[in-house]
């Protein structure tokens, strides 16, 4: 599950690279890779062991949406702050930005 760099530098995550690595802590029995497994897993169970495991299984997967959408929040969280900081950045190197030089080659262009 290691991410794949490309060649800007930038890391190029699947959906199911977060949902294993957001899963990794939760139930590792429920990662991608081993959920192929379960069905033979689940019929080698007895009737009370498997409903045992299924509750397991429900109880995992409630833990990873709050952990989803926790994830989702902060994330959001961050984008905005990031955008709302490089603006910033942007709107003070404008008003640093001096355009009389500007301003006169454009007129003269126009008469």
């Amino acid at each position: 599950m290691t991410p794949q760099t490309n060649t800007n530098s930038a890391i190029d995550w699947s959906m199911e690279d977060l949902y294993d690595l957001l899963m990794y802590d939760i139930d590792q029995e429920l990662l991608l890779a081993n959920i192929s497994k379960l069905k033979g897993t689940l019929e080698s169970l007895s009737d009370k062991e498997r409903k045992k495991r299924v509750v397991k299984y429900q109880k995992s997967m409630k833990k990873f949406m709050k952990k989803f959408d926790r994830f989702m929040s902060e994330w959001h969280g961050a984008m905005n702050k990031f955008y709302h900081d490089k603006m910033k950045e942007a709107e003070e190197l404008m008003n640093k930005m001096e355009f009389g030089d500007l301003d006169e080659k454009f007129n003269k262009l126009f008469k």
